[in-house]
């Protein structure tokens, strides 16, 4: 991807991220990193990326009616969630939200429910990770900053309290601001005052926050597929010739 007149990393795959690789690094120094091994560069194509996203979206609502591909720290469902990561990386940048509410029984639980939609996408090609919670952002958070898991309902706080701050999907400049102060867990920030989190930090971060704890409702915009071609013709009139009904064919 080129930025300023140079060219920087958009994404990168578990090995070269297990070597440094960062998105936003300079492609030369990423180099640096993995000298010695094969390389292999491709363009970005963020257009393509959604469209496959959305994609992955669709075909998953075999496991939920309510699917919302998930482009970054942004969107969320109501109610129980399944996030899954489609890097296994912290902070991929692309997954899915599925709304699992009531979906549990018809697997065994929920944890079966999980390790069936992994399983799912794995048998396609995609490495994931997911998570289940009572809220999308602590399920957003388990899933991409955690090990994974099924949070227990009324369980957020406790979940995300080890997780960064970047797992409460604030912008980066707040996360900057945060960590400029000594406050890097999600634990050390719910500390704070409220107050003083707005004043210093914007209204933004009380906002994500309440959305993890589900304090604070949280839309998810599904998506719809698009309906099947359909072609017909018109026939005067009844008809038993087998001819015809190919030429219309």
């Amino acid at each position: 991807q080129a930025t300023g007149g140079r060219e920087v990393i958009a994404a990168s795959c578990a090995q070269a991220s297990s070597r440094g690789v960062r998105a936003g690094m300079v492609l030369a120094d990423a180099r640096a990193l993995l000298v010695g091994a094969e390389v292999l560069v491709r363009p970005a194509r963020p257009q393509r990326d959604r469209a496959a996203l959305r994609a992955l979206a669709c075909w998953a609502l075999r496991f939920s009616p309510v699917v919302a591909p998930d482009g970054g720290p942004d969107g969320g469902p109501d109610g129980r969630t399944d996030a899954g990561a489609h890097q296994e990386q912290p902070g991929a940048d692309h997954g899915l939200l599925l709304d699992a509410s009531g979906l549990a029984h018809l697997h065994g639980s929920e944890p079966d429910l999980l390790e069936h939609v992994l399983r799912a996408v794995r048998a396609l090609g995609v490495s994931c990770r997911g998570a289940i919670a009572g809220t999308p952002g602590c399920a957003w958070a388990c899933a991409r900053y955690g090990r994974g898991a099924v949070v227990p309902p009324g369980r957020e706080r406790e979940a995300l309290a080890p997780q960064p701050v970047e797992a409460l999907r604030i912008d980066a400049s707040a996360a900057a601001s945060l960590r400029e102060v000594g406050v890097e867990r999600v634990g050390e920030l719910l500390r704070l005052p409220r107050a003083a989190i707005a004043a210093r930090f914007g209204a933004g971060v009380l906002l994500r926050i309440d959305q993890a704890l589900g304090q604070a409702f949280e839309p998810l915009q599904g998506v719809t597929p698009e309906p099947p071609t359909r072609a017909s013709i018109d026939f005067d009139g009844p008809t038993t010739s087998w001819e015809a009904l190919h030429e219309a064919t």
